[in-house]
């Protein structure tokens, strides 16, 4: 899912999560490392209300996040693929697929269908990608093949809550991985920390405990994650634009 930001014109000031008060030495992971593994996931289908809250307090629906996740056979290989799509209340849509190994979280591939119909595709190779980019329908496309210094995870590029639930999550657990920016082919740390334990309503289920995980991406915006242990994993998220026109908020539908 492309963060894009809210329709409406606002400043919002953000109030900054609560810290836990005993915060381990942040671990370091990387990709293939035995700690990080997708491979307890369980496939399912959710969708999200959209909604952005404005300095006054008044909150504005903004649109519909739904989510689909599901085992998938590529070149021979079970692979966990997850596609989103967003539909905006101004009629905008935007859709991400991601393609990754289940039990070590590498990347495959990855594919961006953003709300100005431009198209990024990625495909993932240990430290070899190539990003191919549509700036239009029916313009031709363009290609850069590269290396990274490192194998990394496509957090940014919309795998975001749930590659954090393939994470040994805990309260006051602090980790950070490389990743590779959403749309510029160059690397972007992600650092993950576990504030706190909250319930929390998710849709059907009732009420729900789950871990709240904040990601800071300096100078573009914050997120903060309510997971839980079971599917569909990421039951709530906020994010925070670091110029403050708004908070959005998802909150579960079904």
């Amino acid at each position: 899912m492309s963060f894009v930001r809210s329709s409406t014109a606002a400043i919002l000031i953000a109030v900054l999560p609560t810290a836990s008060s005993a915060v381990e030495k942040a671990e370091i992971v990387h990709v293939g490392d035995a700690l990080v593994t997708g491979a307890r996931l369980q496939p399912y289908d959710n969708a999200w209300i959209y909604s952005a809250t404005l300095p006054d307090g008044s909150v504005r629906v903004q649109g519909i996040w739904t989510d689909h996740f599901q085992r998938y056979l590529v070149n021979g290989k079970s692979l966990w693929k997850r596609l989103q799509g967003m539909t905006y209340a101004n009629h905008l849509m935007s859709s991400v697929s991601n393609v990754f190994d289940p039990d070590s979280c590498a990347p495959v591939s990855n594919e961006q269908h953003h709300p100005d119909e431009s198209v990024l595709k990625r495909t993932f190779d240990g430290v070899h990608v190539v990003s191919e980019r549509i700036d239009r329908p029916g313009a031709e496309s363009r290609k850069n093949s590269f290396n990274l210094s490192q194998p990394v995870f496509d957090f940014y590029g919309g795998s975001y809550g749930i590659l954090l639930s393939c994470l040994p999550l805990r309260v006051g657990y602090v980790a950070t991985f490389q990743a590779i920016d959403e749309t510029r082919d160059e690397l972007k740390p992600v650092t993950v920390s576990v504030l706190r334990e909250e319930r929390v309503p998710a849709g059907r289920m009732g009420m729900v405990k789950t871990l709240v995980v904040f990601v800071d991406s300096p100078g573009e915006y914050s997120q903060t994650f309510w997971l839980s242990q079971a599917p569909p994993y990421i039951i709530r998220l906020q994010v925070a634009w670091a110029d403050r026109h708004a908070v959005a908020t998802f909150d579960m539908l079904t």
